[in-house]
């Protein structure tokens, strides 16, 4: 992942270049808007008597001015780009300083659905920013939810990808602003469901979306897969139809994603651990024992470490105070070039 600060930078340059942009846009659209008020205040005082206007020689010079050279600054306004100029330095930008990938995109998203099934967090509190009750950050807009559920979609996550589609439609209805096409919500949201072996509910939800958008042709394609499915048709391919570029994934062998891992109890316990609902028996905290540990070493001997028993077979031990926290910075910032997106084999961060 790259370095989240170095993003923090990264937007401010970019928050900066746009409202740069923005104030030069409205000051051209400023300037716009005076010339035209000239034009239509000296337009109206013609129409009332166009021949007793334009014998008045200083009218007559007037109107000639504002065609040529008052025209001619219009002109130079309207053709000023002002997009080439902004483009040029978010060119500059994106060149000289750091920027995420679409690879730190999914790794984020993947991050934050591994804390929402450790944690057992329920989506929408999540969506609002909470966690465990406790208000941590801005509410998530339809359009973060629906690009948290595209990102589990193109992982093949279907269970996820069903918990933050339906939650965009629910902010979907509440935004006074939309942020995100319903339409596209309610596909992914269909497809998803489809893909868990809900066919009847996907049917009902694509039905939706054609309601919404009658010539949508990939929800015309799968209105009528559905519709086969549903008729006992067996086939070997589940095929987005309707699409130019038609995704063909083979059912035979797909293991549809649920909040469990292959290995259920490895990950129950694991989970259990960091909600910290494992605690150590008591016999066996008795034994554990801390102790300081020089091993005969001359610089031990003056500082020895400060060990910790945290269990015993396995035997897991804390060393306390090992390095000091300038030592802990340094290694940080070493290694952060070498620091590369860790995934496991069930594709988590």
């Amino acid at each position: 992942m790259v370095d989240l600060e170095d993003l923090l930078d990264t937007e401010h340059v970019l928050i900066d270049t746009v409202e740069n942009y923005i104030k030069a846009e409205e000051q051209k659209i400023d300037l716009l808007k005076r010339y035209v008020a000239i034009y239509q205040r000296q337009q109206k005082k013609a129409r009332e008597d166009a021949q007793s206007y334009l014998s008045n020689p200083i009218n007559a010079y007037t109107l000639v001015k504002r065609l040529t050279a008052d025209w001619t600054q219009v002109e130079a306004l309207v053709n000023t780009n002002m997009n080439a100029d902004t483009l040029a330095n978010i060119s500059y930008v994106k060149q000289n300083m750091k920027f995420p990938t679409d690879e730190d995109l999914n790794g984020a998203a993947v991050a934050l659905m591994r804390l929402q099934d450790t944690y057992r967090l329920d989506t929408s509190s999540l969506a609002r920013g909470e966690l465990n009750g406790v208000k941590y950050s801005a509410e998530l807009s339809a359009a973060d939810c629906f690009e948290l559920g595209r990102q589990s979609y193109n992982n093949g996550d279907y269970y996820h990808t069903q918990l933050w589609m339906e939650e965009a439609g629910a902010r979907f209805k509440r935004e006074a602003n939309e942020t995100v096409d319903q339409s596209d919500i309610l596909e992914y949201l269909a497809f998803s469901i489809y893909k868990q072996g809900n066919v009847a509910l996907a049917l009902d939800l694509t039905n939706k979306l054609l309601e919404l958008t009658p010539t949508h042709s990939r929800a015309l394609g799968n209105k009528v897969y559905y519709q086969d499915q549903l008729k006992g048709q067996e086939n070997e391919t589940v095929k987005r139809k309707g699409d130019d570029e038609s995704e063909n994934i083979p059912i035979n062998g797909v293991k549809f994603y649920k909040p469990n891992y292959d290995d259920p109890f490895g990950k129950d316990l694991y989970e259990a651990l960091c909600r910290g609902e494992v605690s150590t028996p008591v016999e066996v905290q008795a034994k554990l024992k801390c102790r300081y540990l020089s091993r005969d070493n001359p610089f031990l001997k003056l500082a020895p470490f400060k060990v910790e028993e945290a269990h015993l077979e396995p035997d897991l031990f804390i060393f306390h105070d090992v390095m000091s926290d300038k030592e802990i910075e340094t290694i940080k910032r070493l290694a952060q070039p070498r620091q590369q997106l860790f995934k496991t084999n069930n594709n988590y961060v």
